[in-house]
């Protein structure tokens, strides 16, 4: 409900859409929040509303501000299996910065293993 200026109630109602959506999973994933944006873009399917490759490429872009290269393979998986969508220069680009961090992490991540075998 709003406040008209002459002191009316209005009630509003707000139908989510692909734009409300992708404003939310954008904004978790500028913070590097993919779980919370991975929530919003479930919630967007089970409305009945597909995603688009930009809503693939905001769940790849989380992924990658949270570092997280588990989540950014599941989305992927999940954008080359939608035959609705294809990838783009933007998915392309996301996927080579996530490839950067891949490539840092083998050192720490061998260490790591090898400290748990200890």
């Amino acid at each position: 409900e709003v406040i008209s200026p002459n002191r009316e109630k209005i009630k509003l109602s707000i139908s989510p859409n692909i734009d409300t959506y992708g404003d939310l999973i954008r904004a978790f994933a500028e913070q590097g929040k993919v779980d919370v944006a991975q929530k919003y873009f479930q919630k967007m399917i089970k409305a009945g509303i597909p995603p688009t490759v930009r809503m693939y490429n905001m769940m790849l872009n989380a992924a990658y501000c949270s570092h997280n290269l588990t989540e950014a393979s599941n989305v992927f998986e999940s954008l080359i299996d939608d035959p609705n969508v294809e990838p783009n220069k933007m998915t392309k680009r996301l996927l080579h910065k996530l490839k950067e961090i891949a490539q840092q992490r083998p050192e720490s991540a061998q260490t790591k293993e090898t400290e748990r075998k200890s």
